[in-house]
């Protein structure tokens, strides 16, 4: 609620529609699921095993650690093609 977006706990299954900028989220109650929606952006936090983690290849990684990293200062971010303000950017987005 501090955060002034919508939230969701406890999701087992989720959904994102990018066009219509939603989430479907189904959650477990007691005697069987809820499904939700909310506009996004939204804090949801999923259960264990909604996901299947992929890990990373000895190769992969080897040649991830030589690739440089680039920084890049919020000011040069186009925060309008991201659906943000530049606000939401940097210590006040915090």
């Amino acid at each position: 609620q501090e955060l002034g977006i919508p939230h969701v706990s406890i999701v087992t299954k989720l959904d994102i529609n990018a066009d219509a900028k939603t989430a479907t989220a189904v959650k477990d109650i007691e005697g069987g699921t809820m499904t939700v929606e909310v506009p996004l952006p939204s804090l949801i936090t999923c259960e264990k095993g909604l996901n299947e983690p992929r890990y990373a290849s000895l190769p992969g990684i080897m040649k991830a650690k030589k690739k440089p990293v680039k920084e890049v200062a919020s000011g040069d971010i186009d925060t309008g093609a991201l659906g943000l303000s530049a606000e939401a950017l940097g210590k006040a987005g915090a």
